[in-house]
C-alpha cells in the first residue's frame, strides 16, 4: 500500500476472518470440519489473500462455484476442494489431474463419472429446488446402491455428500427440520462419507444440523449469520470514501440527477467519491446514510455514477470536532455500519453489499 489512498477504498482484515473461522470451529466443536466457501473470489474480497490466511488459521476443506475458481484456488493450497456447480463438460480431466472434486447433482452426472477412477461429492435436494438429485432420482440412486455392486462401490468412496438449507436464516421455519431429517435419511446410505447440511445461517440453527462438516461463507466475511440477534462474528470489511467538496445549499433547491431531494431548509452537503461504477448500490438513494466523525449523515439525492450526495447540515450544531473538511473520508462500512445495516437501507442483503463493493473498489488489507 502506498502513502495515498485511493478516492474510495475497501479495508478487510485478514486477522478477524482467521477470529471468524475460529469462532465458528468453536460453535460446530473438534468433531465437526469446518468448510470454507471461498467462491466468487471470496465474495470479491480476494481469494489470494484470505485463502492462505483461512488455511493458517486451521481450514482444511474450499468449496468453490466453477473450474476456473477451483484451479485458481488450487494455486494456493493443497487442501481438498470441491466445486459446487457441478461437473464441467470437457475439463473433468484438468480438474482431476488437479485433484479437484465435483459435487455431482444428477442421476446423469453420477453415470457419468462411475468410471472414473476419481473422488466426486453428491448434492442432494431436500427442498430447495435449485441444485442436486429430486426426491425420486434419490429414490433410484439408493435402490442402485442397494443391489448394484458398481454403484455400492462408488457410494464407499463418495467423500462427502451434501444438501442446502432454503430458509436456514429463520430458525423457527419448519423446512428446516424437514429438510434436516430427509437429509438424515439419505446419509443412512452413505456410511463412509462426510455429511454436510449447513451452511453459515444453518450453523446457528443447532446441534442437529451439523453432522460432522459445515459450510459458512458469509459469516466468514462478518455478515451477521443469526438474524434479529446480535452478531457473533467479528467485523471484517471497512468502506471509506473521500469528501470532494463541500458546499451552502438553500431551501427548495434540489440534489442529483432528477431532482428527487429538494432541500427544505439552509444546509451544508458534501459531495464524496463513489457511486455505483464502485459498487454503492443506486437504491441508496434517498434511503441510506454514511457516518462522518462517528454521525450519521443521510444521502441526499440519487447515487450517481461515482458521486453520492450527503447532508451534513447538522454538524454544525454538534460542533467543530464533527464537520469534516475537503479530503476527509466518510465511513460507508465500518464501526458505524455494518454490510447488514447498508443491505436494509438499499433493499437488499449483505451478501450483494460485499459483492458489489469488493468487485469495483480498490483493497488495502490489515493482516
Amino acid at each position: 500500500m502506498t502513502s495515498q489512498k485511493p478516492n474510495n477504498f475497501l479495508s478487510i482484515n485478514l486477522g478477524a476472518i482467521a477470529e471468524n473461522f475460529g469462532i465458528l470451529q468453536k460453535t460446530v466443536g473438534p468433531h465437526c470440519q469446518v468448510g470454507a466457501v471461498v467462491k466468487a473470489d471470496c465474495y470479491r474480497l480476494g481469494a489470494d489473500r484470505i485463502v492462505p490466511v483461512l488455511e493458517q488459521a486451521g481450514c482444511d476443506f474450499f468449496y468453490v462455484g466453477s473450474p476456473d475458481e477451483a484451479l485458481f484456488v488450487r494455486t494456493l493450497t493443497d487442501k481438498p476442494i470441491g466445486m459446487l456447480n457441478g461437473p464441467s463438460q470437457g475439463r473433468e480431466d484438468a480438474l482431476i489431474a488437479a485433484n479437484i472434486m465435483p459435487v455431482l447433482q444428477s442421476l446423469a452426472d453420477i453415470e457419468s463419472w462411475l468410471s472414473r477412477d476419481a473422488p466426486a461429492m453428491i448434492h442432494f435436494d431436500t427442498g430447495m429446488n435449485r441444485l442436486g438429485l429430486r426426491a425420486d432420482e434419490t429414490t433410484i440412486l439408493c435402490d442402485r446402491i442397494a443391489t448394484d455392486p458398481a454403484y455400492q462401490a462408488f457410494a464407499m468412496r463418495v467423500p462427502v455428500i451434501m444438501s442446502h438449507l432454503a430458509c436456514g436464516d429463520d430458525v423457527d421455519d419448519p423446512l428446516n427440520k424437514d429438510q434436516r431429517e430427509r437429509f438424515a435419511a439419505i446419509a443412512d446410505h452413505f456410511p463412509a462419507a462426510q455429511k454436510s447440511l449447513a451452511n453459515s445461517f444453518g450453523i446457528f440453527c443447532g446441534d442437529d444440523f451439523h453432522f460432522n462438516q459445515v459450510r459458512p461463507g458469509m459469516a466468514l466475511y462478518g455478515l451477521n449469520p443469526q438474524p434479529g440477534y446480535d452478531n457473533p462474528m467479528t467485523h471484517v470489511v471497512s468502506y471509506h470514501a473521500r469528501i470532494l467538496q463541500i458546499a451552502t445549499a438553500q431551501p427548495d433547491e434540489t440534489a442529483g440527477y432528477g431532482a428527487t431531494h429538494a432541500f427544505s431548509r439552509e444546509t451544508l452537503t458534501a459531495t464524496i467519491a463513489t457511486g455505483y461504477k464502485d459498487g454503492f448500490l443506486r437504491t441508496l438513494g434517498n434511503s441510506g446514510a454514511v457516518y462522518i466523525n462517528g454521525h450519521a449523515c443521510p444521502i441526499v439525492g440519487r447515487i450517481s455514477m461515482d458521486l453520492t450526495i450527503i447532508d451534513i447540515g447538522h454538524l454544525r450544531k454538534i460542533g467543530d470536532d464533527a464537520m469534516p473538511s475537503v479530503g476527509d473520508y466518510a465511513e460507508l462500512l465500518g464501526p458505524h455500519q455494518s454490510a447488514d445495516t447498508l443491505a436494509l437501507a438499499a433493499g437488499t442483503i449483505g451478501y450483494e453489499i460485499l459483492t458489489a463493493l469488493g468487485n469495483g473498489s480498490p483493497k488495502i488489507y490489515l493482516d
